[in-house]
């Protein structure tokens, strides 16, 4: 009887390490631009230096994937030759000292874990973009294409946001004393402010 239970202890243990996440963490100088391709999740938070870590159930899915700085841009992209192929899913942690644009494509989804502080943000998508960030910026500008829905709360003294394709924008919580929206196709932007 003993050795059945150790046996199932030591499986349950083996099943448990294989389905962990597999882990990459980045430390680089500063940035100040996001790029990301592929199917992501991003979790952002503020923070003195800059780090991304990187998570994903398999090994595999991580080396699909490279993280660099070029410039004063970080890139997370998918590079996989087979076009057929979907992108794995990965989860990028991203502490920032200040972020001023995200450029995103594909199935990308966006979270702040506390508030995005930085003169301006401009965050400029393509693709399924799914969000719920909050700010406290001087400039705010959302641009999405697609199949989109985003929630942003915070502060912003003036903001521009444009959604086109279908999908929905909610800043009913964002407090802005200039607002500039425009909505195309089946698309809303449902705004708050001063």
């Amino acid at each position: 009887m003993k050795k059945l239970v150790v046996l199932f202890a030591v499986g349950f243990l083996t099943a448990g390490a294989a389905m962990a996440q597999k882990k990459q963490v980045f430390k680089f100088d500063s940035f100040e631009n996001v790029d990301l391709d592929g199917n992501i999740r991003i979790f952002l938070e503020q923070g003195r230096e800059a780090e991304v870590e990187i998570e994903a159930k398999r090994e595999s899915h991580l080396d699909e994937y490279k993280v660099e700085v070029r410039g004063n841009t970080l890139y997370v992209q998918h590079y996989e030759p087979d076009r057929f192929r979907s992108a794995p899913k990965i989860h990028v942690y991203l502490k920032h000292p200040g972020i001023r644009e995200m450029d995103v494509d594909g199935l990308i989804y966006i979270y702040s874990n506390d508030t995005v502080e930085s003169e301006s943000l401009r965050i400029k998508g393509d693709g399924l973009i799914r969000g719920d960030i909050v700010v406290n910026v001087g400039y705010l500008r959302v641009a999405l294409d697609g199949l989109c829905t985003m929630t942003i709360s915070g502060q912003a003294d003036e903001t521009d946001l444009r959604l086109d394709g279908m999908g929905k924008i909610r800043a009913q919580d964002l407090d802005t004393r200039v607002i500039s929206k425009s909505a195309d196709g089946l698309a809303s932007i449902r705004v708050g402010g001063r």
